[in-house]
């Protein structure tokens, strides 16, 4: 747990003065939540930071991306692009929903440019990749040795929830919990890939990419008129039973999977 939250500290101190450096050279007011505009260049030092932070501890420890479930491989690619259609499929079935019971219009994905669809796709590979290394990778590897199953799945979770609070501060306190049965699902994903992060790499990326896509448009997950408790709060869809019930399902899948050895 002690090199956890050293290479969790190591990475925000490495990233600090590079976001420090954004804030000041673009005038940019320091606020939470972080206004979409400003993440973007926030966000892509902090996680071109990660893969070299591993790498560098690798060194030392010995270990190496394929031990964090990182193979380059065929069944990876496949695993991969599963999980990114499921994750797409997903998001994008409860929108359907939305817009067949009257609490949402039809996206107007047309009005995306390819360039710009290309990027986010790009972005979510990078972002769902990224993240997995860190928490389904690297974290779920240190715990296992010392840690109950349970414990490991819970610790990896909210350390994997709570880092998305340096995007929305206080006001992200209440998607802790949706994000925290998320890091559940995702560890689930691996499991059941034989220990592989390619499905839940696409899971993630997908989940990622239908959200930006919908949010671009202006027609994000939560911003419709249907009940708060179902849909969720603007911008935060996982604080609502539809994106809940879409974790649950996901992960009831995946234990079967899993139970059956499915995947591996």
């Amino acid at each position: 747990m002690l090199t956890i939250l050293l290479v969790l500290a190591v990475w925000a101190l490495l990233w600090l003065p590079i976001a420090l450096v954004c804030w000041r050279l673009w005038r940019w007011p320091l606020q939470y939540p972080v206004p979409p505009e400003q993440r973007l260049p926030l966000l892509l030092p902090l996680y071109g930071l990660a893969p070299l932070l591993l790498w560098g501890l690798q060194r030392v420890g010995g270990e190496s991306f394929a031990d964090y479930g990182l193979v380059l491989s065929g069944g990876l690619m496949r695993s991969l692009m599963l999980g990114w259609g499921w994750g797409l499929a997903g998001v994008l079935g409860i929108y359907g929903v939305q817009i067949g019971v009257g609490w949402q219009q039809r996206p107007t994905l047309t009005s995306l440019s390819w360039p710009l669809q290309g990027g986010i796709l790009l972005l979510a590979l990078v972002v769902g990749g990224v993240e997995e290394l860190m928490f389904r990778g690297f974290v779920v590897n240190q715990l296992q040795p010392a840690y109950g199953v349970g414990a490991m799945v819970a610790i990896a979770s909210g350390l994997f929830a709570m880092l998305h609070l340096i995007w929305d501060g206080p006001a992200g306190i209440v998607n802790l919990p949706g994000l925290t049965l998320m890091g559940v699902v995702l560890i689930l994903a691996r499991w059941a890939d034989g220990g592989s992060l390619g499905l839940a790499w696409g899971l993630h990326s997908g989940w990622v990419a239908a959200l930006a896509w919908l949010d671009t448009t202006g027609n994000g997950i939560a911003s419709g008129t249907g009940p708060t408790w179902l849909v969720g709060r603007p911008g935060y869809p996982l604080t609502g039973g539809l994106g809940l019930g879409l974790l649950l399902l996901t992960g009831g899948v995946l234990w079967g999977w899993g139970s059956r050895g499915v995947m591996g």
